[in-house]
């Protein structure tokens, strides 16, 4: 789309959280859910969208999503057993 994103804050994507709170209270992660929203403009064609394709936080052993956000061959995933999922998984928002 050649537009720029800018996020206040550092992005760190595919990094088990989990782990990282033993270091103390610079990492305050209470469990391991871990996921990025994203949009679509309107204008995009269908076919750019399954292209990008889905990754809805399937369960366990099960690849559910297509696409560049295919997991276990596109995208780096860590099991999060608490809520039956692999991590990171991706959040389409819906224009309302």
């Amino acid at each position: 789309m050649n537009k720029p994103i800018k996020f206040p804050i550092p992005m760190f994507y595919s990094v088990p959280l989990k782990p990282i709170a033993s270091f103390g209270v610079a990492f305050n992660v209470s469990d391991c859910m871990e996921y990025y929203m994203y949009q679509f403009d309107s204008k995009v064609p269908q076919e750019d969208r399954e292209y990008f394709g889905k990754n809805p936080g399937h369960p366990l052993k099960s690849h559910e999503s297509t696409g560049m956000l295919k997991g276990g061959q596109n995208i780096l995933e860590t099991p999060c057993y608490s809520a039956n999922k692999t991590v990171p998984y991706f959040v389409e928002i819906e224009e309302s």
